[in-house]
């Protein structure tokens, strides 16, 4: 099945599921870009060391140079 036919089954699908299972769909999907973010991170010498740094400025209650999980997927 092709990646276009694939979505609109997936929308479809989503249409008509009850919300409480939309929210499991919604945290599934949180989990698969967490478990993405994390390989992207750990395939990444550059990020791990702004990881790094950033878990010692938390630490030592640097804020202004904590550097956010947000702040990370926009690098």
């Amino acid at each position: 099945m092709n990646p276009v036919t694939q979505k609109k089954r997936l929308i479809k699908e989503i249409k008509s599921m009850p919300g409480k299972d939309i929210r499991i769909v919604i945290e599934f999907v949180d989990f698969i870009r967490e478990k993405e973010l994390e390989e992207e991170i750990l395939g990444s010498k550059k990020l791990i060391r702004e990881v790094n740094r950033s878990k010692k400025a938390w630490r030592a209650g640097k804020l202004s140079e904590f550097i956010s999980r947000q702040e990370l997927k926009r690098q």
